[in-house]
C-alpha cells in the first residue's frame, strides 16, 4: 500500500495556488489505494476517489476538504465506506485534526456513498432538504440534518456558504463558496473543462445554464472552481458548462 504525506498538516506557503486561467499547480498531500488527496490552498484540499465502471476503468470523483487550524470540514464523502474510512483514519488518527462534519452536494453515490462511515464516527452530515428526500427515496444513505436554500458554516474565523442556486445536474445540486479562497466547490453541478455532458438521467437540462448564471451573480470575484469530476479551473469552467448543456437542450 501506497502512503504519501507531504507538507505538515496540508499546505504549506509554498503551496499556494493562483487560481486564474493560467496554469493551476496542487500538491499531492496523500495517497492510498483508491484515494488521493491534493492540497489547492492553505486551508483548501481536493479528495479524489474513484467508481469502478463496467468496462474496467475507474471514474475519478472529487471532494474537498476546508481546514482552518485543527478543525477541517469534508464536503462530500468519498465513494464508498471503505474509502471513507481512508480519509477519516488519516484526518483523525493521523493528522489528529477535529472533522466537523461532512456536506453532501446531492443525492448520487459520489456525494454520499461513503456516509455510513462517517456515522460510524459520530460526525454529523448535513446536506439541502431535497437531498434527505431524493436519498430516502432512492435506497440511499441520508444525512442526518438538512437546510432550506443556504447554509453558512463558520469555522475559526472563516465561513462557508453552501447553496441551492437551482437545479441542474440533479433537481436538489447545491454549491459550497469559500469567500477567503475565492474558491468555488460546483460539484456536478460544474463540469471540468472539456468533459462531456455525462450523466444526465436526473437532470433538469433546461434549468442549468440559468442555474450556473444564478451562481455567477451571486458569487462575485471567483477565482477557482472545483468541478465534480476532473480537473480544477477558474470561472470558465462555469461558462463551460452553460455552453455544453445548452447544446444538449
Amino acid at each position: 500500500m501506497l502512503k504519501i504525506w507531504r507538507l505538515s498538516l496540508f499546505a504549506a506557503l509554498g503551496c499556494a495556488l493562483a487560481c486564474n486561467k493560467q496554469e493551476i499547480k496542487e500538491e499531492l498531500l496523500y495517497q492510498v489505494e483508491g484515494l488521493e488527496v491534493y492540497a489547492i490552498d492553505e486551508h483548501l484540499s481536493r479528495h479524489v476517489s474513484y467508481i469502478p465502471l463496467s468496462d474496467g476503468s475507474l471514474f475519478p470523483c472529487n471532494g474537498l476538504l476546508w481546514r482552518v487550524e485543527n478543525e477541517v470540514w469534508v464536503f462530500d464523502t468519498p465513494v464508498s465506506d471503505s474509502i471513507s474510512d481512508k480519509l477519516l483514519i488519516w484526518l483523525e488518527d493521523s493528522l489528529n485534526l477535529k472533522v466537523r462534519g461532512v456536506v453532501c452536494h446531492h443525492f448520487h453515490e459520489d456525494c454520499l456513498g461513503g456516509l455510513t462511515a462517517f456515522d460510524a464516527r459520530h460526525i454529523p452530515s448535513y446536506a439541502e432538504e431535497q437531498t434527505k428526500y431524493f436519498a430516502e427515496e432512492r435506497g440511499m444513505p441520508q444525512p442526518q440534518f438538512t437546510f432550506k436554500g443556504s447554509m453558512i458554516l463558520i469555522l475559526q474565523d472563516q465561513q462557508a456558504i453552501c447553496a441551492f442556486p437551482g437545479p441542474g445536474h440533479s433537481p436538489d445540486n447545491i454549491v459550497s463558496y469559500f469567500p477567503n479562497s475565492r474558491a468555488l466547490f460546483g460539484g456536478c453541478l460544474v463540469k471540468s473543462m472539456d468533459a462531456p455532458k455525462g450523466y444526465l438521467g436526473d437532470a433538469v437540462l433546461e434549468a442549468w445554464p440559468e442555474t450556473i448564471e444564478t451562481i455567477e451573480k451571486e458569487f462575485k470575484g471567483i477565482q477557482c472552481v472545483i468541478p465534480g469530476h476532473g480537473k480544477i479551473g477558474g470561472p470558465e469552467l462555469l461558462s463551460y458548462t452553460k455552453e455544453l448543456i445548452r447544446t444538449t437542450n
